[in-house]
């Protein structure tokens, strides 16, 4: 992690912002999620809509939600989080189940998203990270990723509490293990990411949805 503190201290805004750039691409019960998580909220509810709709329509009962992200900013995860569970209640009596699978990376809000989901799967060699936020907003002096024992400048006790709950609940794990976690900040192995419940399997080829929905993406 802190390799990518530093890859983004030395790298101009523009740069970053186009390395960086969220993708949301969704063809018929799929939807990819890569790049950074950054002012996509509208963009990943009106996909989030499409698939549960096709589902819907098709009456599909799975929804593969593929992604490879190192996150992003802490807000725009949350909404994405809010729309995704907003979406599932509404679709909820029709049994629909989100499978997500993590094709590279999955950090920080792509996190959120992916724990909300009814499984995870890895694919092999793929790799988690959970953590207290490094960037609360992008800035050029990149003041927010100054860290006090282990905890990022900006956050608050409150928000800190939320990241602390939200993992605790989804992971069953004790609070000590999640802060431990949470402050390491590093990413985990597969084996890792079975061992703290962040995953509950690891697959050795991705299904034929992502084939198709990779055609789909510019």
């Amino acid at each position: 992690m802190q390799a990518l503190c530093e890859y983004i201290k030395n790298t101009p805004k523009y740069k970053w912002e186009q390395e960086n750039k969220a993708q949301i691409v969704t063809f018929e019960n799929a939807l990819y999620v890569r790049g950074g998580l950054y002012a996509c909220i509208s963009d990943f509810q009106k996909a989030i809509c499409r698939v549960f709709v096709w589902c819907k329509q098709n009456n599909c009962k799975t929804i593969y939600f593929f992604i490879n992200s190192s996150g992003g900013e802490k807000r725009v995860g949350f909404e994405c989080l809010k729309r995704l569970k907003m979406n599932r209640e509404i679709y909820k009596k029709l049994n629909i189940r989100v499978e997500c699978i993590v094709v590279q990376y999955c950090c920080s809000a792509a996190t959120l998203l992916a724990l909300e989901c009814d499984s995870v799967k890895l694919n092999n060699n793929a790799k988690m990270g959970i953590h207290y936020p490094l960037c609360v907003n992008y800035s050029e002096e990149h003041s927010d990723l100054k860290q006090t024992d282990g905890v990022i400048k900006g956050l608050t006790n409150d928000e800190k509490s939320l990241f602390d709950e939200f993992y605790q609940t989804k992971l069953r794990l004790d609070l000590e293990t999640v802060q431990k976690l949470l402050v390491e900040s590093k990413l985990l192995s597969s084996q890792e990411c079975l061992e703290y419940n962040l995953a509950s399997e690891v697959i050795d080829s991705l299904p034929i949805q992502f084939k198709q929905i990779m055609q789909q993406v510019k």
